[in-house]
């Protein structure tokens, strides 16, 4: 959505995430394409009303 409206995500997102991810780098797309498979697979049909957080360790923050 961001892209359709000419917003580079990326590097806006990263200056916000400067100094306050645990875990670098910038948390990329291929991270999150690892996460919906398992959460669709048989691996976690015990897994009901979590949410699964891919974010390098930025809500830590909090």
């Amino acid at each position: 959505m961001a892209q359709k409206a000419g917003i580079k995500t990326k590097d806006k997102m990263g200056k916000a995430y400067d100094g306050k991810v645990a875990l670098p780098p910038f948390v990329a797309d291929s991270d999150i394409d690892y996460a919906y498979p398992y959460l669709v697979s048989d691996e976690s049909n015990l897994v009901t009303g979590e949410e699964l957080v891919v974010d390098g360790g930025w809500t830590t923050n909090f």
